[in-house]
């Protein structure tokens, strides 16, 4: 039994090394940019979230510069009510669309997220709640946004 394991990590080890395998997330931590946000235009609390979480992977003394437009559309729409015509359930679409310019490339991209979640009975807690939904939509929009150029 020790043979049989022995041998299939070693052929598994020899077709990794030699079929260029390169794991998805080893450098998107570690790029060396500058990252410049000229235009916003959009939804305004959106656009703000993601250049704030783009800052994080920002180097003012960075070697390469890349230029970035953002362009965010924020929607809140009704996905069910129940019987008395108060809403149950929402669903969160945030949209953005970036057009960057790194060594003299330019390329857009665009992403689009979803969320759907249950009416809270409170307002307040409501609004929170929508809050750090936006807050982690674009984290995440910026987290893709960075694996993109760092592929780039």
């Amino acid at each position: 039994m020790k043979f049989k394991n022995k041998f299939i990590f070693v052929l598994l080890l020899a077709f990794l090394t030699n079929c260029g395998f390169v794991p998805i997330y080893k450098n998107s931590g570690n790029i060396d940019l500058n990252i410049i946000v000229n235009n916003l235009s959009g939804d305004r609390e959106t656009y703000n979230l993601i250049k704030t979480s783009l800052k994080r992977y920002s180097y003012d003394e960075a070697n390469s510069n890349v230029q970035i437009d953002i362009n965010t559309t924020y929607s809140k729409n009704i996905l069910a009510k129940d019987s008395t015509g108060k809403t149950t359930d929402y669903q969160i679409i945030i949209k953005a669309i970036f057009n960057i310019e790194f060594e003299g490339t330019k390329k857009e991209i665009s992403f689009i997220e979803t969320f759907d979640y249950k009416s809270l009975d409170k307002n307040f807690e409501e609004i929170q709640y929508e809050k750090t939904i936006k807050q982690s939509i674009s984290n995440i929009i910026s987290r893709k946004l960075i694996d993109q150029i760092s592929r780039f």
